[in-house]
């Protein structure tokens, strides 16, 4: 989980729920780390989205008031539905 975040954020990171959004790329584009979810998903393309939703999320949080755009807004619910489908218990 360490690997995910950067050495200034360690101290402040001892289980997963302290981890950033940003940090959830970083822990999953590892296959190893894929590989333990055993979801039945496209690898490179969960991480195209969940690296999109990121950058949605930035720029809504720290750069812009603008609502989302459809797209941001379809990009958003895309992975919403996605994790859904692989672990519906969320």
């Amino acid at each position: 989980m360490l690997a995910a975040v950067g050495k200034a954020q360690r101290s402040r990171v001892s289980e997963v729920s302290d981890l950033t959004f940003g940090n959830y790329v970083y822990l999953m584009r590892p296959k190893e780390n894929w590989a333990k979810l055993e979801w039945n998903v496209d690898h490179e393309f969960f991480i195209e989205c969940l690296a999109e939703v990121r950058d949605i999320r930035n720029e809504l949080m720290h750069f812009t008031p603008d609502p989302l755009s459809p797209h941001q807004l379809a990009a958003v619910e895309g992975l919403l539905e996605m994790l859904r489908t692989v672990d519906p218990r969320q």
